[in-house]
Order: structure tokens, then sequence, then C-alpha cells
């Protein structure tokens, strides 16, 4: 019996290139996956379609007796001068000492609107502006025992 060495039982040519497709083949699948794997999505930044608007109670005059009151609210650099009604009732929360005053606005008319220098300007104000100058007040008059006690 003959011995072959190594060098006697070589694979043909076509199985070494089959090798070698298979090899670079799996490097490169590893190299596209790595990248893949290691690339971190961009962050999309929103932004609101406007800026948020600013409230601030300037002056509030509130008449207990008919439940009424004037107050102007400053908007974003604009004044809207209001009138409006309210009704005071007291509530708890089920507690002995918690008893609080709270104030509903019934009624809120926009009367005037004016820049800080003093121009008029037509109402422009939303329903998300009035809710919100409704809460503003009624919280005010809350906040600061305006109402005389019900």
């Amino acid at each position: 019996m003959e011995q072959n060495t190594l060098n006697h039982n070589r694979p043909s040519i076509q199985l070494r290139m089959k090798h070698v497709a298979l090899g670079s083949a799996l490097l490169f699948g590893l190299t596209g996956a790595y990248v893949l794997a290691s690339e971190k999505p961009v962050p999309v930044a929103t932004y609101p379609a406007t800026k948020p608007s600013e409230y601030g109670v300037s002056a509030i005059k509130v008449d207990s007796k008919k439940n009424a009151g004037e107050a102007v609210i400053k908007l974003d650099g604009f004044f809207i001068y209001t009138s409006f009604d309210f009704k005071a009732h007291e509530e708890n929360y089920g507690v002995i000492g918690s008893e609080h005053e709270v104030i509903e606005i019934t009624n809120l008319a926009i009367d005037r609107i004016t820049s800080i220098n003093g121009h008029e300007y037509n109402d422009f104000t939303t329903r998300e502006d009035v809710i919100n100058i409704k809460n503003l007040v009624a919280t005010h008059i809350e906040k600061n025992h305006l109402a005389g006690g019900v």
C-alpha cells in the first residue's frame, strides 16, 4: 500500500474557489450587519405649531354683592379687558377642616383688546384663550380670597 502525502491530496481548484467565495460572502455579511447594528437612529426634532401663550392678571376688580367683576389680562404683549360673572360655593374634600371656596366663572365677556402701547385691536382670542382666561381669573379670586366668603 502506498502512502500519499498531503501534497498529493490537494482539493481541486473549484473547491478552493467555493471556500474563498463562501468566506468572503460571510465576511461582507458580518461587516454589513455590524454597520447596520452600530448605526444610531437620528432623533427627529418636533416643534409645536405655535409658541404657547403667556397669561397673567394685570388688574382685577370684584364686586362680591353682584357676583361680577372686571379684569385686565396680559396675553403675549396685549391687554385684554374683560368683564365676568361668577358663582362662589363652599367645597370640601370630605375631611373636617378642608373646606375651601370654589369660584366658577359663568360668563366672560371680552370688552376690548389693546397692545402695550395702547393701540386697539379686534378680538383675536381663541376658544382655548377664553378657557385659560376663565381659569386664571377664577384661580386668582380663590387664591386671594376676593369673593368675600360664601
